[in-house]
Parts: structure tokens; C-alpha cells; sequence
């Protein structure tokens, strides 16, 4: 979620042992500004206290115009061809996880006519995330909501750590 005129508002959840998902999946709409980050997905292995980058973040999806991936360096990368997400509309995104590279594949349906084929590749935000014990979700501006109405996460037999 996220309340109008209240800064960074979310959700937090916590996974004791580790995950080590290879499949997250969501759906999401937001309404209003939409050039700020919004509809913040984090996958972390430690707590936040403060600073994004001590968590050694693996995952991280943001709206900030279009979808995209935070990768290394920190450097935002477009999972979608599709330009600025519309106010109201119900997006879909699948994002596959390989441990191994620790690379992210993100997919994303904005039409309800099934994922588009991967445009990007994006490596891990912080290489040395050796799992997840952290998911955040969240706004970052307070002229934009937005609304998730799924959450799947898949993690095959014997990949926790």
C-alpha cells in the first residue's frame, strides 16, 4: 500500500532461515506521481537500520517512470518496453532469480495479455547477498499510492541455506 501525504510508507516481512527464492511474482497498480519511486519491491539479506545499502540488498524492483531493477552499482535498468506506468492500471511482473549468477530476469505484463519475452539481465544489487531475510514494500513520495493485490514467492525443495 502507501497513504496519501505520508512519506515511505510499506509493508515489511522477515524469513528466518534465509530464502532463496528463484521465482517472485506480484501485481500491482499505483495512481499519481509516478516519476519518484514507487511501488518499491526489496528483497534484503539484513534488516534495514537506516541505510539500503548496509542490508546487502539482492532484489530490488521500483517504479520510477517505467519498471525497472536496481542491478550493481546501483544502477537502474528498464524491465519493461512499455514507458510510464498508467494511473489505475494492473500490472503483473515475474521476476526469476538465478543464485548461481545472482542475476535477476524480470518479465512484466501491462496489457493482461501474458509476459512479455525478458529485455534485461540485471545482477544482484549487492553481489555478496547470500540470501533473503528481508522483504520491503513500499512508497517513496507522498503524490503517488499504490496497491498490490498478489504476492507469490517460489523457492524449489532444498534452496534455503
Amino acid at each position: 500500500g502507501g497513504a496519501p501525504n505520508a512519506p515511505c510508507t510499506g509493508i515489511w516481512l522477515s524469513f528466518a532461515p534465509l530464502a532463496r527464492p528463484t521465482e517472485v511474482e506480484f501485481e500491482f497498480t499505483m495512481n499519481g506521481k509516478v516519476d519518484m519511486p514507487n511501488a518499491c519491491v526489496v528483497f534484503t539479506q539484513k534488516e534495514f537500520n537506516g541505510a539500503l545499502p548496509e542490508c546487502k540488498v539482492g532484489v530490488q524492483f521500483t517504479v520510477r517512470g517505467g519498471m525497472q531493477l536496481c542491478g550493481g552499482n546501483s544502477q537502474l535498468v528498464r524491465i519493461s518496453n512499455d514507458g510510464k506506468i498508467q494511473n489505475d492500471k494492473w500490472n503483473k511482473v515475474l521476476l526469476k532469480i538465478d543464485w548461481n549468477d545472482k542475476v535477476v530476469v524480470g518479465q512484466v505484463d501491462t496489457r493482461g495479455k501474458g509476459y512479455a519475452p525478458a529485455i534485461q539481465t540485471v545482477p544482484f544489487r549487492d553481489n555478496a547477498c547470500e540470501g533473503f531475510g528481508y522483504l520491503y514494500i513500499y512508497n517513496t513520495d507522498v503524490q503517488a499510492t499504490c496497491w498490490f493485490t498478489s504476492l507469490r514467492i517460489k523457492q524449489e525443495q532444498g534452496d534455503a541455506r
